[in-house]
C-alpha cells in the first residue's frame, strides 16, 4: 500500500510564535491521534469483515459513523447503558428530614436550594410545601 501523507496548518494565536519545540509537540500529538484513529479504524474493518461472514453488509466507514453519531439511532443495549448512567438513586426522605425541609421553606430557603440540599427533585420539594400548606390555591 502506497503512503500518503497529511499536512496539517495550524493557525496560532496572536502573539505565539511557532517554535521548534511547539512544533515537535504539535506533531507528537497529531501521531498520536493518528495512531488512535487508524485503530479504531482498523477495529471497524475487522468487524465489518465478521459481520460479512454472517451475512451482514456493512462497511467500515458505516460502523464509524454510526458509532460517532450523536442522532444517530443507537442499539438498545447502548441506549439501557447511557440511561442508566445518567439517572441518580432514588432519595427517600425520612418523616424528620421532610419535617426540616418544611422548616427551611418556612425560613424562606429556595426550593432549588432546598432540593440540592437533600438530594430530591424540586418536584418533591414543591409536592412537600404544598402538603405543608405553604402554597397559594389557584383561584
Amino acid at each position: 500500500m502506497p503512503k500518503r501523507t497529511i499536512k496539517i496548518t495550524l493557525k496560532l494565536p496572536t502573539g505565539i510564535l511557532a517554535s521548534k519545540e511547539l512544533e515537535q509537540i504539535t506533531t507528537q500529538a497529531a501521531q498520536v491521534a493518528l495512531a488512535a484513529a487508524i485503530a479504531e479504524l482498523t477495529e471497524a474493518q475487522k468487524l465489518a469483515d465478521e459481520l460479512a461472514s454472517k451475512g451482514i453488509q456493512i462497511t467500515a466507514a458505516e460502523l464509524l459513523t454510526r458509532k460517532t453519531s450523536k442522532r444517530g439511532a443507537k442499539s438498545s443495549t447502548m441506549a439501557l447503558k447511557s440511561n442508566t448512567a445518567t439517572t441518580r438513586k432514588r432519595v427517600v426522605l425520612s418523616e424528620n428530614q421532610k419535617a426540616d425541609l418544611v422548616e427551611d421553606l418556612k425560613m424562606g430557603a429556595k426550593v432549588a436550594v432546598a432540593a440540592n440540599k437533600y438530594g430530591v427533585s424540586t418536584a418533591t420539594v414543591m409536592n412537600l410545601k404544598s402538603a405543608a400548606g405553604l402554597t397559594k390555591h389557584r383561584k
